[in-house]
């Protein structure tokens, strides 16, 4: 992995390559869809999908295989696993998180330091938590 973060710079020059995704959306992938529908380009032909972030974080850390995760969980994952982060120059897609529950029911401690969490991080990195 290391060569490609030093010769690899945009989506086009990864498409030949390993890709290893976390399930998100309609069949899985959501995410890998929006990354390159969105920059016109064709989908890799080699995306292996996984259920668990864990199978995902295990690929990138035993193979030379490419994944998709947040940079607060890169920060903290990338040191004890020896992952290497490309500077892609195109446009990701940004994500929406949502935190839904039945205006009825009783919130519990867990749940409220989740959302605490949420709004803490969006603020750190510039975003400014919605209030519905």
């Amino acid at each position: 992995m290391s060569s490609l973060s030093r010769l690899c710079s945009r989506l086009a020059e990864l498409l030949g390559e390993r890709w290893c995704i976390q399930s998100y959306g309609d069949r899985g992938s959501a995410l890998v869809q929006s990354i390159f529908d969105q920059n016109g380009l064709a989908r890799p032909a080699r995306i292996m999908s996984c259920e668990a972030f864990a199978a995902v974080l295990g690929l990138a850390r035993s193979t030379d295989t490419l994944c998709v995760m947040t940079r607060p969980l890169f920060d903290v994952l990338a040191p004890a696993h020896g992952l290497v982060a490309l500077d892609i120059e195109e446009r990701l897609p940004s994500i929406t998180v949502a935190v839904v529950w039945r205006k009825s029911a009783m919130s519990l401690p867990a749940v409220d330091h989740l959302v605490n969490c949420l709004k803490r991080a969006s603020t750190q990195i510039g975003l400014a938590p919605a209030e519905v």
